[in-house]
C-alpha cells in the first residue's frame, strides 16, 4: 500500500472564496458552511496562504 497524502487538495475557486470571505470579515464557520467544507480546512487555507502573503 502507499503512503496517503495528508495534504488538503483544495481547488483554485474555492481558496478564491475562502481568502475573499475572509477579507469581508466572515466568520469560518459561515464560509465552512456554504462551502461544504469543515472549518479546520477552511482554517487552514486561511492561516496557509496568510503566512505566505506576509512574505
Amino acid at each position: 500500500m502507499g503512503t496517503r497524502n495528508k495534504a488538503v487538495k483544495v481547488i483554485d475557486k474555492k481558496i478564491r472564496y475562502i481568502m475573499g470571505g475572509k477579507n469581508d470579515n466572515l466568520s469560518i464557520k459561515s464560509i465552512a458552511l456554504v462551502m461544504e467544507e469543515s472549518e479546520s480546512t477552511v482554517k487552514g487555507v486561511w492561516m496557509y496562504w496568510m503566512k505566505i502573503a506576509s512574505f
